[in-house]
C-alpha cells in the first residue's frame, strides 16, 4: 500500500493476477466478484475461464457406435444369414460377459452408495 492508504500499481496488478489464477485454477467467479473485480468494474464472464472444448469426431461417440452394430447386426442377419448363425457363439459370450458383470457392479454401487 502506498502512503496515502491506495493501491500502488505493482500491488494492484499483483492481486488481480492472483485472483484471476484462482478463478482460472477453481473456475469460480463468484469468489472473483466477492474479492475484487477487475479495473473496469466488470467481473470476468466463463467464456474467459472456460476453455474451448475441441469437437469430437462422429464415430467416436459411443451412441453412434452401438446404433451402427445394431444396423451391421440387422444387415448381416438379414442378407447373410449365415454368417449371422455361425457368429452366434460370439453373441452369446458377450451376454454372458454383461450378465457377469452385473452383480460386482449393483454391489459396488450398493457400497459406494
Amino acid at each position: 500500500m502506498g502512503r496515502a492508504g491506495r493501491w500502488t500499481d505493482a500491488a494492484r496488478v499483483g492481486r488481480h493476477r492472483r485472483d484471476l489464477n484462482f478463478v482460472v485454477r477453481c473456475g469460480v467467479l463468484s469468489h472473483h466478484c466477492a474479492v475484487g473485480s477487475s479495473r473496469s468494474g466488470c467481473p470476468m464472464t466463463t467464456e474467459t475461464v472456460r476453455p474451448a472444448t475441441a469437437r469430437q469426431p462422429w464415430y467416436s461417440i459411443l451412441y453412434l457406435q452401438v446404433l451402427m452394430a445394431i444396423a451391421l447386426g440387422i444387415l448381416i442377419g438379414y442378407f447373410f444369414p449365415n454368417l449371422g448363425k455361425s457368429l452366434k457363439p460370439l453373441g452369446d459370450g458377450f451376454i454372458a460377459l454383461i450378465k457377469m458383470m452385473i452383480a460386482p457392479i449393483i454391489m459396488i454401487m450398493t457400497i459406494c452408495e
